[in-house]
């Protein structure tokens, strides 16, 4: 049996841990998935914006 990838996992435990604290009347628990969900869209963001810059190579200091 081969498990989901992630990308299909988390959107699915997002969704059932966001109707569990609505049917639960517990709204604070509403608050920890979207912070993950801005995290990760910061990084997404973050990650679009420096897709084509390479990183600069590291300068060696040998032969001084």
């Amino acid at each position: 049996m081969k498990l989901p990838g992630i990308h299909i996992s988390l959107p699915v435990i997002f969704v059932l841990w966001c109707g569990g604290a609505y049917l639960a009347g517990m709204t604070p628990l509403l608050l920890y998935p979207a912070m993950w969900m801005a995290v990760g869209l910061v990084f997404l963001a973050l990650g679009a914006v420096l897709k084509g810059k390479p990183a600069a190579p590291a300068k060696s200091q040998q032969g001084t």
